[in-house]
């Protein structure tokens, strides 16, 4: 014969399965959000990619100098387009380095990296840079892989989140490079909280109201119900209250963040535009020099012999 449970715990499960739910649905909403960025980045980045010259790419492989200054310039240029319209931490192209002695010895290598550089204090990678941390999953897009974000994956840069594209020879099909972009990951699932939020806060008053009418369903035919909802309540208002607190928070962090990138970027831009200005006049004065000592009345002058 089954044990009979005790009606107060027997009470409570209507209450306990609607706030499983709740934590389901929301993990849920957290989860549909992150494929959604992932699948939109990924779009926009097959978009972007399309504005890369696949040759210079093809020429870049066997090394910087194989490309002439405009040509390695135009695609830096068209990298940092991509990264300041995504807003990506770093953009960058991957190669292969074959080893002539072992054809099947292969190494992953930076062909081009491109970042903020009035942000960063380290200057970008140079060509060749070898990475030491590329999954299956990347070294399968050099032979025919489908696009995907990857991570969070560490490497000795950070925590990312990146999305990767395969770049192709138009007429062997040959994949020729991997374009990727790195968003730093705690950013990136700070914006899927902050999406999250909104969805996640009306679920949870749905969950309230919910349990507020098996409630109202039950207290006129079970009496050891009554109480219950008084004493849930502080418990519903603390999880409304954390649920407004995260959507705040993801917001606040996403503005400082934005607002201290904002505030180092301006300050690199005044010293480069400062630094900029004092060598064209130092240049200008070089010049002007120059021109008065080879007047001869000048010299005379400079070199105390009198006017």
């Amino acid at each position: 014969m089954m044990a009979r449970v005790n009606p107060f715990f027997r009470s409570l499960l209507p209450y306990a399965a609607c706030a499983l739910f709740t934590l389901l649905m929301a993990a849920g909403v957290f989860t549909w959000n992150d494929r959604q960025m992932r699948a939109h980045v990924l779009t926009d980045f097959k978009s972007a990619a399309k504005a890369l010259s696949v040759e210079s790419i093809q020429l870049l492989r066997h090394g910087s100098n194989a490309l002439t200054i405009n040509e390695y310039e135009q695609l830096e240029t068209a990298l940092e387009q991509i990264r300041e319209q995504q807003q990506f931490k770093y953009v960058y192209l991957f190669g292969k380095r074959i080893c002539p002695d072992d054809p099947l010895d292969s190494q992953v290598i930076f062909l081009i990296d491109v970042q903020d550089d009035l942000i960063e204090s380290q200057p970008p990678l140079p060509w060749g840079t070898p990475y030491h941390e590329s999954t299956d999953r990347m070294l399968s897009l050099f032979t025919g892989g489908t696009p995907y974000v990857e991570g969070p994956e560490e490497d000795q840069w950070g925590v990312w989140v990146s999305p990767l594209l395969p770049l192709a020879n138009p007429v062997s099909g040959e994949v020729i490079a991997l374009l990727g972009g790195d968003f730093a990951a705690g950013s990136w699932y700070w914006q899927v909280a902050a999406r999250s939020a909104g969805s996640v806060l009306l679920i949870g008053l749905m969950a309230i109201a919910i349990m507020a009418w098996i409630y109202s369903k039950s207290t006129h035919s079970k009496p050891i119900t009554e109480g219950i909802f008084r004493r849930l309540m502080l418990p519903m208002a603390t999880i409304i209250v954390l649920l407004a607190a995260l959507f705040a928070l993801a917001t606040l962090h996403l503005f400082k963040q934005n607002l201290q990138d904002s505030i180092l970027k301006s300050d690199r831009l005044v010293q480069h535009n400062l630094r900029h200005t004092l060598e064209l006049h130092g240049e200008g004065l070089d010049k002007a020099l120059r021109l008065l000592a080879q007047r001869p009345r000048f010299g005379r002058v400079t070199t105390g012999r009198g006017i």
